[in-house]
């Protein structure tokens, strides 16, 4: 029997098994090189304002309108007094840079059972930063 046709068939069989290794190698690389995350999200931590605003409600009573509307000016002028700022001096000058944050369109009304799809009137709320020049 000959033996050069079964060195053949072998030789092809490991060639064919070499190129099905290579092939799904390479497949498998392929698929790898296209993989990619995105990532999105939003972070919260407390911070200490630099600004606030204060509705503050002055309420005096009295038998007489006189000197019940004086009573009122007189706590309104103290209460203005103490919460007067000091300025620095400084001058606002121009706009340096500006950014939009967060853009939402909202029901004016927030009333249950109504939904915001058949509400005409909305609030539209638009975070911006503004950056001025001081002088």
């Amino acid at each position: 029997m000959n033996q050069r046709p079964l060195i053949h068939v072998l030789i092809l069989a490991l060639a064919i098994v070499l190129a099905g290794a290579a092939i799904g190698s390479g497949v498998q690389r392929f698929r790898l090189a296209d993989r990619s995350v995105t990532v999105k999200g939003v972070a919260e931590r407390p911070v200490k304002a630099d600004i606030a605003l204060w509705p503050m409600r002055i309420v005096a009573s009295g038998m007489e309108l006189g000197p019940t509307q004086d009573k009122i000016a007189t706590d309104q002028r103290a209460v203005r007094r103490f919460f007067a700022a000091r300025r620095s001096g400084a001058r606002v000058g121009p706009l340096r840079r500006a950014s939009q944050g967060l853009f939402e369109i909202l029901p004016r009304d927030r009333a249950p059972g109504i939904p915001e799809g058949s509400q005409l009137e909305k609030v539209l709320r638009v975070v911006t930063t503004l950056e001025y020049v001081l002088q």
